[in-house]
């Protein structure tokens, strides 16, 4: 993401536990430099990266599905880039190891995840945060928040189906794309004024028409 006109990256899943949840800045043609490790806890790394109030955000996650589950890992946290390599502790907003999307709506900060609980979560004050919305984990409107994205005044959130809030309430939105056993919405994006998705593992994109309509549009 980009913070104060520098881009951010973050690792996930490194190897070498030393490599775990470091945050680097780009300073131009390949130098970066390191903005220190996110945190103590026992995750793999960095997920979401997001500016929010005009401060950097990241949330700790463990991706790799072979072992979230089952290895000695810790729920993600959401952490406040200090400057230099310092990361302030946001809180721990639930049990779920894995944090995966990050948004700044209408003056709060909220993040989705799982395994553990399928939910999105808005920030309450100073390491406080409640849920949002709890998914559906079966069914054909089931929801394990992986992407988020603003758009015409709501936040969208899907995987495989998406989610509109308006600020109160929380709606169906439909599925982007025919809804095969094992499809997955990925991503979320504001193309030429419509709200597009991305779906595996047949690399469909559509476009939101509104209520619980999409079209697709190619792969």
């Amino acid at each position: 993401t980009v913070f104060q006109g520098k881009l951010y990256a973050a690792t996930i899943d490194a190897k070498d536990e030393r490599d775990w949840r470091h945050v680097y800045r780009y300073e131009g043609q390949d130098r970066w430099t390191d903005c220190g490790q996110v945190g103590t806890g026992k995750s793999t790394g960095v997920g979401p990266l997001i500016v929010h109030q005009g401060q950097l955000y990241g949330g700790t996650t463990t991706y790799d599905w072979t072992r979230v589950r089952t290895g000695p890992y810790e729920p993600g946290r959401v952490y406040r880039y200090a400057g230099g390599t310092k990361w302030e502790d946001w809180g721990q907003p639930s049990d779920d190891r894995t944090l995966n999307c990050a948004a700044s709506y209408k003056g709060k900060l909220y993040v989705g995840g799982g395994p553990q609980t399928w939910c999105v979560y808005v920030q309450e004050g100073e390491g406080r945060w409640r849920e949002s919305k709890l998914f559906p984990k079966s069914g054909p409107q089931k929801c394990f928040p992986h992407t988020m994205c603003c758009f015409n005044g709501k936040l969208y959130v899907g995987w495989p189906s998406v989610y509109a809030f308006d600020g109160r309430e929380w709606t169906y939105a439909g599925v982007p794309s025919e809804p095969e056993r094992t499809l997955q919405t990925h991503s979320l994006t504001v193309y030429r004024g419509q709200l597009c998705a991305g779906t595996w593992p047949l690399a469909k994109v559509s476009r939101y028409l509104g209520g619980e309509k999409w079209q697709e549009f190619g792969r």
